[in-house]
């Protein structure tokens, strides 16, 4: 009974959140030619509704062969870096016809699936020791996507790859002194991104690539509506 409700919930949160954005964009259609968009993105959701039906219905065999979507999608990221369109400075996007997608996006939830099932078989209140032997598998297979995403480039979704992990593994319960300590490296890996950029630019570039001066300028001008 609980996972029904549970299951429900959820579908009235996706119903109400596909209701209040096809309103937001269907309003909008009268300060711009947004008719076009109102309509792909109700197929869109139509399209989504039934591949979630279906994923749900197959649960089991996505759960039984989840590194092998992780792995194919991780072909997928490589092939990009390797033979990708550049699409406005970024490979992100396989063209098959009129179709096209980013694996990018699809690994999302193959990381969902992996991080939540090694926390599934997991005890809480566990030493420190297998702790940080949990931590690290589940840093390395995010750090591999990430690393793939990001020279593609495309920032924005290594931060939601990190985004993901941290509150998996938050929401999980693990020990508050390895919040502490990922604390500190992240200070201390920002602060020296953040030095040389202010300081020296070369070396910079040399580290992290040429693009990274319009990555940081995104950082830092998020709210810069000019």
């Amino acid at each position: 009974m609980k996972t029904k409700k549970y299951n429900l919930n959820i579908s009235i949160c996706l119903l109400l959140f596909f209701i209040i954005s096809l309103i937001s964009i269907y309003s909008a259609r009268t300060i711009s030619n947004m008719g076009n968009i109102f309509i792909k993105q109700l197929i869109f959701y139509i399209v989504g509704g039934i591949i979630l039906i279906c994923s749900y219905r197959f649960k089991d065999m996505i759960i039984k062969y989840r590194y092998l979507w992780y792995i194919g999608l991780n072909v997928l990221l490589l092939f990009l870096l390797l033979f990708g369109i550049s699409v406005n400075g970024s490979k992100c996007w396989i063209f098959l016809g009129p179709v096209s997608f980013q694996p990018s996006e699809f690994m999302k939830l193959s990381l969902i699936i992996i991080i939540a099932s090694l926390l599934a078989n997991t005890k809480k209140n566990m030493k420190m020791k297998d702790e940080f032997k949990l931590l690290l598998k589940i840093g390395v297979i995010t750090l591999i996507p990430s690393i793939l995403t990001f020279l593609e480039p495309d920032t924005g979704v290594v931060i939601i790859y990190l985004i993901i992990m941290i509150v998996m593994v938050i929401s999980h319960g693990i020990n508050k002194k390895w919040y502490l300590l990922v604390s500190i490296i992240l200070a201390l890996l920002a602060s020296s991104i953040l030095v040389l950029y202010f300081v020296d630019n070369e070396l910079l570039m040399k580290l992290l690539g040429d693009n990274i001066f319009y990555r940081m300028d995104r950082i830092l001008n998020w709210s810069n509506q000019n």
